[in-house]
């Protein structure tokens, strides 16, 4: 019997481990891809990306020079792309206001950031599978490396009837490598915080960046609104050294609201909070040095980020920091099943089998 709870173990455990991975879609974006729009970048300063819809994305250098980019085949990111990156005087890259798409900055050769560089991303409105629900009360916080919470009880007319919050948001592109912005809060009341923003960091040779820091953290929500998750900060390279300090935390929900409705208040419930940003990191070696990732989310009942590991291919690796396991498919869990049934049989199987020498011996 006891070698048979052994064998039962091992095929339990052989299975449940074999948890899916969400599908390759492809990786994070490649320099190779894209011709550079000039051929070195060394200057020190002040950048800024302006990328609103419609409109061609450009890049102003520190010296006043504007350069155009180009927008990648989904028509989700800006790309700016160079023959090669080395920046040593420190600086700022801002995306300007009310920017609509997502960022890549990207050298076809090696990219080294080396002295104090601070990067922000424009928080955009993504309503993906991520996004907080509302149900005609509060909204729930919107989720992306960690799963928004719920929005809180909403007592509305007629009858001061109790009214649940929207759910909160659901994880997504955990273990899949590829550049999206975080996901926006349910609506409720008023209005959701929309998700940060992303940003992709890319060299076909080595990418080395100390001393960076990078902000892609999603907005509060408003009254009754849900708090947007926060976005995404990606780094790829040949290899991929940092020393930098990311935050891409989730937003918090509103405080909720009381409307006055012909002399009969109407309360809605606090909006949930933003569950926190991801960062991935695809390469053949990865050293992530003293590295500091704060991903987390807005508040109570919010998950936080998740910092993913991808090999060169786009394959995934594992989680550096923080993340889960997928949920296991149906043909998993029917494997597990079937595991435990078989092993049922076998028990019924020693029982019938023993009671029949047990007789036989009487």
């Amino acid at each position: 019997m006891g070698t048979m709870k052994r064998g039962l173990l091992a095929v339990v455990v052989g299975v449940a481990c074999s948890w899916p991975v969400e599908a390759f879609a492809g990786g994070l974006l490649q320099p190779s891809d894209y011709t550079a729009i000039a051929s070195t970048l060394t200057e020190a300063g002040n950048y800024s990306v302006n990328c609103n819809y419609g409109a061609t994305p450009t890049i102003t250098l520190p010296d006043g020079t504007v350069l155009n980019g180009v927008m990648d085949p989904t028509g989700q990111v800006a790309v700016f792309t160079f023959g090669s990156i080395n920046i040593s005087g420190g600086g700022t890259l801002t995306e300007t206001s009310g920017s609509a798409y997502s960022v890549a900055i990207l050298s076809q050769g090696n990219f080294t950031i080396s002295n104090a560089f601070q990067a922000s991303v424009w928080s955009v409105g993504f309503y993906g599978s991520g996004s907080g629900g509302s149900d005609g009360g509060s909204g729930g916080g919107g989720g992306y490396g960690g799963a928004g919470s719920a929005g809180g009880e909403s007592y509305l007319m007629p009858g001061n009837i109790p009214v649940p919050g929207g759910a909160g948001g659901s994880t997504y592109g955990l273990t899949t490598a590829g550049l999206l912005a975080g996901s926006v809060g349910g609506q409720g009341f008023y209005g959701g915080g929309v998700g940060g923003g992303a940003i992709e960091f890319g060299a076909g040779g080595s990418l080395s960046l100390s001393s960076l820091s990078v902000s892609a953290s999603g907005l509060a929500g408003y009254a009754a609104g849900g708090g947007g998750s926060g976005g995404e900060v990606a780094f790829l390279g040949s290899s991929v050294s940092l020393n930098v300090s990311v935050t891409a935390q989730g937003g918090q929900g509103g405080n909720g609201v009381t409307i006055d409705m012909h002399g009969i208040g109407e309360e809605y419930g606090n909006g949930g909070n933003g569950g926190g940003g991801l960062v991935q990191i695809q390469s053949n070696s990865i050293n992530l040095g003293s590295s500091t990732f704060n991903l987390q989310g807005g508040g109570a009942g919010a998950g936080n980020g998740a910092v993913s590991e991808f090999n060169a291919n786009g394959d995934f690796i594992g989680f550096a920091q923080g993340g889960a396991a997928p949920e296991p498919s149906s043909f998993v869990m029917a494997g597990i099943a079937a595991a435990a049934g078989l092993a049922t049989a076998l028990v019924r199987r020693h029982r019938r089998r023993r009671a029949s020498r047990q007789r036989s011996i009487t």
